[in-house]
């Protein structure tokens, strides 16, 4: 994979932090093509056609986009008329880079990760560079048009359906894994946590999952009464996370219970739009404080709710 700033460092031979809005406009003094890692936009650029652009460097290589670039003119370079960009900058009215970055983010399927701007401020508008690396998880679609793009030589194309069909086969999927924890408290109380964790580079693509617990009284205030004589409860959670679970990203669904000392039954289910259903059970003994795991299709919850269930007649 492309390093994430390695064409901002690589143009301006300087850390992206240390590049002021004077390198951009010397690197614009003398005259600039377009090449396969470098697209010029000029300050009345459409931000549909910045998406599309996106989505072509995210597909093929990765690249460099310019927002400000001085507007397109035929040129001679080497003895021939060329078109390049050379002379003035021409600057944005895209507010913020917070703001082109979530416009980006929300208008590009699947969300792209690992995106870099960099935003220069100017009393006449705002000048960009939008260093997008080769993406992991291809193919990425512009949603506005519904189209996937690719770079071919210096231009945003749109994508053969054979080409789409092969990056499709070879997308990474994201490697999810469900943790259930437990923490024993005093007067009975238990707190479990059921964490779903991304524990690859790729992104998980709206992430759910729900809860299951068998076998425990729950409680969600500091104050309760303990009555060991309650009947067995079961509590039943369904819930979805609106952010991307990337690397050492974690969802977690935290419970308060209060146990009778007996084993307890916990199954948890995830899911997201790039990976299949991942399943967990674990069957939880307070009194010997162990527990008994089992992973995707090694069990069948009938099965383990029986095993409880005779624990309370």
């Amino acid at each position: 994979m492309t390093n994430q700033k390695n064409y901002i460092e690589k143009i301006f031979q300087k850390e992206p932090e240390a590049i002021v809005l004077e390198d951009i406009e010397r690197f614009f003094q003398e005259p600039q093509e377009e090449t396969p890692i470098l697209e010029f936009k000029s300050g009345e650029v459409q931000i549909n056609d910045i998406f599309r652009e996106i989505v072509a460097f995210l597909n093929t290589e990765g690249g460099l986009v310019f927002i400000g670039a001085p507007r397109e003119t035929k040129v001679e370079i080497d003895g021939k008329k060329r078109n390049a960009c050379v002379g003035d900058l021409t600057y944005s009215s895209f507010r913020s880079k917070a703001w082109l970055h979530q416009k980006i983010v929300s208008q590009i399927s699947p969300p792209p990760h690992g995106i870099d701007i960099l935003e220069f401020n100017h009393e006449d508008g705002n000048i960009f560079l939008i260093d997008v690396p080769q993406s992991q998880s291809p193919p990425h679609q512009s949603n506005p048009d519904a189209r996937y793009y690719m770079r071919l030589d210096t231009e945003a194309k749109p994508a053969p359906h054979g080409l789409v069909q092969a990056l499709f086969n070879q997308r990474t999927v994201p490697d999810i894994s469900i943790g259930i924890l437990f923490s024993k408290l005093e007067n009975n109380r238990l707190k479990i946590e059921v964490r779903a964790n991304n524990n690859s580079l790729t992104p998980a693509d709206k992430v759910s999952y729900t809860v299951f617990v068998m076998g425990v009284q729950i409680y969600n205030s500091k104050s309760y009464k303990p009555v060991p004589e309650l009947e067995i409860e079961s509590y039943h959670k369904q819930k979805d996370l609106s952010y991307l679970v990337v690397k050492g990203m974690t969802g977690s669904e935290k419970i308060k219970a209060l146990h009778f000392d007996k084993p307890m039954l916990i199954v948890a289910n995830c899911w997201g739009v790039n990976f299949p259903l991942i399943r967990k059970a674990c069957i939880y003994d307070p009194v010997k404080n162990k527990s008994q795991y089992f992973e995707n299709d090694s069990f069948e919850i009938p099965d383990l709710i029986d095993r409880i269930e005779k624990f309370y007649k």
